[in-house]
């Protein structure tokens, strides 16, 4: 019954009071739909006018698009895939023949909103002169946009292959291979290829097989001193170094000559010659993987320099013969402290070296010369070797030694 009657009512004719209150309840309702419509319409076109959201790609993934293109420009030498600051990195691959070239990210250096910079595994080999491929770490500068880019190799902090950082000239023989950065890449750049051959063919004279021979010319001193990692001003007063372009004394690992051209420019062209020879024998002999005396590391490379190279004896050691007269004869072989790039007067030790493996091969032949070198540097010890080798110990190499000086210095 009650629901009856509630029904009832709700279906009789309203008086002039619940009028007004059904029309408030009719505008209020109204207002309700107009603002849910607003909202709902504002939000569709919050949603229709803007993009969600999208995470940036790292750095890492980045650069990797961007270090596959790389590895193709350089394989292919096409220096359309390169940033045309680069376009020298495909011509220096073609000329110098560059193989098995990889560049795989390492780590973030630094980063600016349009370019971040990292550090760079790169590995590589001349194809057809190195056995095995250099490893070395290369700061690349990448820039954002449609399509991350490298704009820039290495910085003047630090170790950057040559070929990665600079247009180069390139010479090749058969069994040669010189690189200079373009300031040398004229005249200069033919007369040390002729050179380079030549020392090769200077240590071929002592040495069966040779092999072949990288070396590379830097812009000065400073370059070359960040380009082997050394201390500023290490090589400041060295004519050529022979060393691992990525520093490594791993046996086997790639070894160049690298000359200093503020101090090799200026050498006469006989004593240049002597210069190159004495380092392509350090190459050739493999000296930077082996523990020698250093009497007899620098003494050989001196003596195949000047072997067959027509220097007469009394130019070649002036400085030590000079010491000789004045201050007599020595009483012990050059120590290793003697021939210290750093040590005062060390290249008149150098000279006393060379004249130490000068009577061992006068005395014994250059076979038994080359024969004990080799012993020493399989790991025999010096004097073990000597007496093996020569049939003599150190102390009767003194004496003879000092016997030909007498007899040189008259």
């Amino acid at each position: 019954m009650s629901l009856i009657c509630m029904r009832c009512r709700m279906s009789v004719r309203f008086g002039p009071a619940d009028s007004l209150t059904k029309e408030v309840g009719r505008s209020v309702r109204a207002a309700g739909l107009v603002l849910g419509l607003a909202l709902t319409s504002l939000a569709l076109l919050v949603g229709c006018g803007s993009k969600p959201a999208t995470k940036q790609a790292s750095p890492a993934t980045m650069a990797a698009r961007a270090l596959t293109q790389f590895e193709q420009a350089v394989a292919e030498r096409d220096a359309t895939k390169l940033h045309p600051d680069l376009s020298f990195v495909a011509d220096n691959a073609e000329a110098l023949g560059i193989v098995d070239f990889s560049a795989r990210w390492a780590d973030e250096v630094r980063r600016t909103p349009r370019t971040f910079t990292g550090s760079v595994q790169v590995s590589y080999r001349l194809g057809g002169y190195d056995a095995n491929e250099t490893r070395t770490s290369v700061d690349m500068t990448f820039t954002k946009g449609d399509q991350t880019t490298i704009t820039a190799i290495g910085d003047e902090a630090e170790s950057t292959p040559l070929w990665l950082s600079q247009a180069l000239g390139v010479r090749r023989s058969d069994n040669t291979l010189v690189l200079a950065v373009d300031e040398f890449a004229g005249a200069d750049l033919d007369r040390i290829s002729t050179q380079t051959v030549e020392a090769l063919r200077l240590v071929g004279k002592v040495i069966a097989d040779p092999g072949s021979l990288v070396v590379e010319i830097p812009g000065s001193a400073s370059e070359l001193d960040r380009l082997l990692s050394a201390r500023p001003g290490e090589y400041a007063d060295v004519a050529a170094v022979a060393a691992t372009p990525d520093g490594s004394l791993v046996p086997g690992s790639p070894v160049h000559v690298f000359i200093n051209p503020d101090v090799f420019m200026q050498m006469d062209r006989q004593g240049a010659q002597v210069v190159l020879t004495h380092e392509a024998t350090h190459v050739v002999m493999g000296a930077l993987f082996v523990d020698l005396p250093g009497w007899l590391r620098e003494g050989f490379a001196d003596y195949v320099a000047f072997a067959h190279a027509g220097v007469p004896v009394e130019v070649g050691a002036k400085a030590f013969l000079h010491d000789v007269r004045v201050n007599g004869l020595p009483s012990e072989l050059p120590t290793d402290a003697d021939l210290d790039p750093r040590a005062k007067g060390f290249a008149t030790f150098y000279e006393a070296s060379w004249l130490v493996c000068r009577t061992i091969a006068e005395r014994f032949g250059e076979p038994s010369l080359v024969s004990f070198y080799r012993a020493v540097s399989d790991g025999d010890d010096p004097d073990e070797a000597m007496r093996s080798v020569l049939g003599i110990n150190e102390v009767g190499l003194l004496q003879l030694w000092r016997a030909d000086l007498t007899a040189l210095v008259g």
